[in-house]
């Protein structure tokens, strides 16, 4: 205990089937990067201080549910 750990952070990709309704994904994502989500994610553990509006979507090739198509339209990053 008391030593420093090299570690990692990998990205999290929610997966979501076309039942889900589109407010629900949108209400998930306004919530999660939203100040006050983020500052909980980063309470949480430190990576969190990487998650952005910006960087929100980098690196997912798969479609995104409609809801979140929404969320990140609405952000300007898609």
């Amino acid at each position: 205990m008391g030593k420093e750990t090299v570690t990692f952070e990998d990205s999290t990709l929610w997966i979501a089937n076309n039942r889900v309704p589109d407010d629900v994904i949108y209400n998930l994502l306004s919530v999660v990067y939203s100040p006050e989500g983020i500052d909980h994610m980063i309470q949480k553990h430190k990576s969190a201080q990487a998650m952005s509006i910006e960087t929100g979507v980098k690196g997912i090739v798969t479609p995104l549910h409609p809801g979140a198509e929404r969320f990140w339209r609405e952000k300007g990053v898609r």
